[in-house]
């Protein structure tokens, strides 16, 4: 190796050497001067130590809260860490959306997660989780840390209870069917009839037929609905993803004197029910219309 290249190897290790001693000061200024937040600094989620998912408390059978036959607007239970408690039951009054809030004025370490008769559990949630949610059962265990107030902002929900229908037929407009097990319901532009109903596991699903009368084309819009059981259990037909035409939409075209078939779902999960009392709203031209169909059976 000559004199000249050794010095510019020497030269070359020289200038890396003062390189990462450079890189390495800089890294230990910047630590020093902004250090990198702890993760539990950004956490929000509520201290849950004791949420159990999927565990019930020993009570839990016999430590049931009903409110079904009540005629309230909002009611509080007692939140129980650690384990989900009895079934908690709404007031048959209650349709669609209702609402929570903590009941207690200490909401530093509120928490709640709901678990719905025939659902997952589902949270925890903290205080400022919304608050708004829609039946998909009538009954919901909990757990938490504190106390919840449920209520409704419905008008008329703290006036009757909504009880099953009895003598409804006379509500059904008589109209002529092809089929004794089917129930019509119509108007002089329309007629939408549920041929049946099917239990499926927790759900119970529906098929309906519905036919244009007019001379012209007309869009008609499903808008959901709800559903009285034989046993008094009152469910929410959800007018998205649960109330829908065979392609998939909540609406369609429907062609004059073309019957189109769509379907809709009642999550029902009780077995044992034989009869539903079941009322639907459709959108027809600019109008909303309310469909009843008493003591439907089911298959």
């Amino acid at each position: 190796m000559t004199e000249g290249t050794r010095y510019l190897v020497q030269r070359r290790a020289f200038a890396y050497l003062c390189y990462m001693l450079i890189c390495a000061s800089l890294i230990r200024s910047c630590a020093s001067c902004n250090p990198l937040p702890h993760p539990q600094a950004t956490n929000t989620q509520p201290q849950v130590a004791s949420y159990n998912p999927g565990r019930l408390c020993e009570n839990a059978w016999q430590s049931d809260v009903h409110h079904e036959n009540d005629k309230i607007n909002h009611f509080t239970v007692d939140l129980t860490e650690g384990c989900f408690g009895g079934y908690v039951h709404f007031p048959k009054t209650w349709t669609g959306q209702w609402w929570t809030q903590p009941a207690d004025p200490n909401v530093s370490d509120y928490w709640v997660a709901y678990w719905f008769s025939g659902g997952q559990p589902d949270g925890p949630y903290t205080v400022n989780h919304g608050g708004a949610l829609r039946y998909t059962s009538n009954e919901v265990r909990l757990q938490g840390h504190g106390k919840i107030m449920f209520y409704t902002n419905t008008k008329g929900n703290d006036v009757a209870p909504v009880r099953a229908p009895q003598g409804r037929e006379e509500a059904v407009p008589k109209t002529s069917t092809d089929s004794k097990d089917a129930f019509p319901n119509s108007s002089k532009e329309f007629v939408v009839k549920i041929d049946s109903c099917t239990r499926v596991g927790a759900e119970i699903d529906c098929g309906a037929l519905a036919t244009n009368r007019t001379d012209i084309p007309v869009y008609m819009v499903l808008r959901g609905g709800h559903s009285t059981d034989d046993l008094g259990y009152l469910v929410t037909i959800s007018d998205w993803l649960n109330m829908i035409f065979s392609d998939g939409q909540d609406r369609a075209n429907l062609l004059p004197d073309t019957p189109t078939r769509f379907t809709f779902t009642i999550r029902d999960p009780h077995p044992d029910v034989k009869l539903v009392n079941i009322q639907i709203k459709i959108r027809w031209k600019d109008k909303y219309v309310d469909l009843a169909y008493p003591k439907v059976p089911v298959q």
